[in-house]
């Protein structure tokens, strides 16, 4: 399709289009691209330039540009047949010398078959080398072999005597070591480190147990400085027996977190008494709190159970008060002591309309 001639506006804009045409092909040519067939194209650009054929001059340019991106592609796919060809007994002189004449095409096809060429000569070259020192390394592999066995019983025999004096959980990691160490070396020295590492391990367990058992049972009494202690005894003892102990971390936590709630609930109820004007409602809440964190925790149970009781003997000294006053009919006073007493009262402990509970 004929192409319409550039307005006189647009030649400045496309003397900048072949300008950076031609800043790109020179760019090119810098990295050692030959790239003659797209510089030719260029001067038959500005020939019709100068002759003001701009629709020929276009077209000119886009071809130049575009050839020169192809001899771009063809020159690095030449370039990196050749280097992949490189090496040791490789036929690749006729590939370089087509890319040093600008023949990129050529130099690829010849550096792919220079590439087979030279991992056939490099196959034939290791076979022969292979079978040469197949029969003298024969024998040093019998002289390395028997080195190696005796390294390994030797450091075998080191760890033996390291676990005698390790305590259980170290013993463990020690007779794994060796057993891996001696399998494949000593069978009867493999059984032995066996026999051991299960006699270490059945210990390592044991002991374990009973650090747990010592943990739980200061957790019941409340005793978080001993619970602390003992799960810190029993990490080496979990790692050895690749145990995990975060289910005890979490408990610790859960004990440590309503302890310090019911203090607070504790600490409300004394300032509150000392004050004589205190609400026990926020010491409750606190309470159940802390039954829901821990509530399957005996001593946290019982002690917030004492909190509840307290709270109830308020309620019940509260109401009692109401209902002398209700008997004096002093109706507005009962009224605001019943009301003190809602937040803690149930909706089964609220006064009804005739003033009973």
């Amino acid at each position: 399709m004929e192409t319409e001639e550039p307005k006189v506006e647009t030649q400045y804009s496309f003397k900048d289009y072949l300008q950076s045409v031609e800043g790109k092909i020179r760019d090119y040519k810098n990295h050692g691209i030959i790239l003659t067939p797209a510089e030719e194209l260029l001067n038959k650009a500005q020939n019709a330039l100068d002759s003001g054929d701009h629709t020929n001059a276009k077209t000119y340019v886009e071809q130049a540009l575009k050839k020169a991106e192809e001899i771009k592609n063809q020159y690095e796919k030449a370039k990196n047949a050749i280097a992949q060809a490189e090496g040791f007994l490789s036929p690749i002189g006729s590939a370089k010398k087509a890319f040093e004449k600008g023949d990129y095409v050529k130099a690829y096809r010849l550096a792919v078959e220079a590439g087979k060429k030279k991992v056939l000569y490099q196959r034939l070259f290791a076979l022969g080398v292979v079978i040469a020192l197949a029969v003298v390394s024969g024998s040093a592999y019998t002289i390395r072999r028997r080195k190696e066995r005796e390294r390994k019983l030797k450091r075998f025999n080191k760890l033996l005597t390291k676990a005698e004096k390790a305590p259980s959980y170290e013993k463990v990691e020690i007779l794994r070591e060796a057993y891996n160490l001696i399998g494949g070396v000593e069978p009867s020295l493999a059984q032995k480190a066996k026999n051991l590492l299960d006699s270490a391990e059945k210990e390592t367990a044991k002991i374990l147990e009973s650090l747990i058992k010592e943990f739980n049972d200061a957790i019941e009494n409340l005793d978080v400085k001993t619970a602390e202690e003992k799960l810190g005894e029993a990490e080496p003892y979990a790692k050895a027996m690749n145990k995990s102990l975060e289910q005890y971390r979490a408990k610790l936590g859960d004990v440590k977190s309503a302890l310090t709630t019911l203090q607070e609930a504790e600490t409300l109820f004394s300032e509150g008494e000392l004050s004589l004007t205190y609400s026990p409602v926020e010491a409750v809440k606190m309470a159940k709190k802390a039954v829901k964190i821990a509530g399957d925790i005996e001593g946290i149970r019982l002690r917030a159970q004492e909190l509840f009781s307290r709270a109830e003997r308020e309620l019940s000294r509260t109401l009692s008060k109401g209902d002398s006053l209700l008997s004096e009919k002093k109706f507005d006073e009962a009224i605001q002591t019943y009301g003190s007493a809602l937040p803690l009262a149930g909706p089964s402990e609220r006064p009804n309309s005739s003033g009973k509970r």
